[in-house]
């Protein structure tokens, strides 16, 4: 029972991979409100950060501006399970690209997705 925290974490992010992206931006809008709501540590360390960065701001300013990056990153962690969670389409041809920077260097070479997918020529 004492990964119970974590294995709920991982099962709130399967289950926002199932939902369509405005919901979930929705939903992690509505946890960025509430973390600035309650004043988690998120919200302390987000105001810090911003009093330091922006000391000509007024703290309404500072307020306004804390809520909005809380409000984004609900949204991002809201994302978090359709990056880690959705398959890579089938349909994406991966094509091997050399490295140019370590040309020389052995045949180092990394998969890149197409998007449009291309046919390529022999």
């Amino acid at each position: 029972m004492k990964n119970a925290g974590a294995h709920v974490g991982i099962w709130l992010i399967h289950l926002l991979a199932l939902l369509p992206l405005p919901v979930a931006h929705a939903l992690g809008g509505v946890l960025g409100r509430i973390l600035w709501w309650t004043g988690s540590d998120s919200a302390r360390v987000a105001r810090i950060n911003l009093r330091i960065c922006f000391p000509e701001f007024t703290p309404e300013q500072v307020d306004q501006m804390t809520g909005d990056c809380l409000v984004t990153y609900g949204k991002t962690c809201a994302e978090m399970g359709m990056a880690w969670c959705w398959p890579i389409p089938l349909y994406r041809a991966p094509v091997w690209h050399p490295v140019p920077a370590l040309r020389g260097h052995g045949d180092l070479r990394f998969w890149v997705y197409v998007w449009p997918p291309t046919v390529q020529q022999a």
